[in-house]
């Protein structure tokens, strides 16, 4: 009797254990009232759908400070900001360690101090030349494919580049497609 006990134990675990798991829930992305944030979250937005990730519907439009603590509350995965901004948020003038990091590759010692000043399990990507645009995430929702993405939107948009998008979206060519069609004119669709 006991064996079979057991025998049924082990059934048990190992139907339990090959059973699907459930998939993870729709990536949340956010964006302050700027145009030009809004336009580059939406081509994080398209990025990550090409790789095949879900990601929820609309953008949640609220400040820096606000998307950073959405992010502690499980409320948002993803939000574009510049890291001048981003170092005010989260290190006030004035604060200990608001001055004096090294540089990094990216030769600029505000982005390292962001880096490091970040709340645990939040990371930077790779920011946008000119205007150290940068991709602010949860850490546990990204695989390495999926920051790779965010790093590839990062390594071809140029700020001219987001200016026009911005503009024509503003003049009221839809999102989506002005999206759509820059991520396929550089090979990320």
């Amino acid at each position: 009797m006991a064996r079979w006990v057991m025998l049924f134990g082990v059934v048990v675990a190992v139907l339990t254990g090959c059973a699907a798991q459930p998939a993870p829930a729709p990536l949340r992305i956010g964006a302050s009232s700027d145009p030009q944030m809004q336009m580059v979250a939406a081509l994080y937005r398209g990025a990550l759908r090409v790789q095949r990730i879900a990601v929820e519907e609309p953008i949640r439009i609220a400040n820096d400070r606000a998307q950073l603590d959405a992010m502690g509350g499980d409320e948002v995965d993803l939000f574009p900001t510049t890291v001048p901004l981003l170092l005010a948020v989260v290190l006030p003038a004035g604060r200990p360690g608001a001055s004096g990091a090294e540089a990094t590759e990216f030769g600029d010692a505000d982005y390292t101090l962001v880096s490091r000043s970040l709340p645990t399990g939040v990371a930077v990507g790779d920011p946008v030349a000119g205007q150290q645009l940068v991709p602010v995430y949860r850490a546990t929702r990204f695989e390495r494919d999926d920051v790779k993405a965010l790093n590839k939107v990062a390594g071809e948009l140029t700020m001219p580049d987001l200016a026009a998008l911005t503009a024509q979206w503003q003049a009221g060519k839809d999102q989506t497609v002005l999206v759509g069609d820059w991520l396929s004119q550089h090979g990320l669709a």
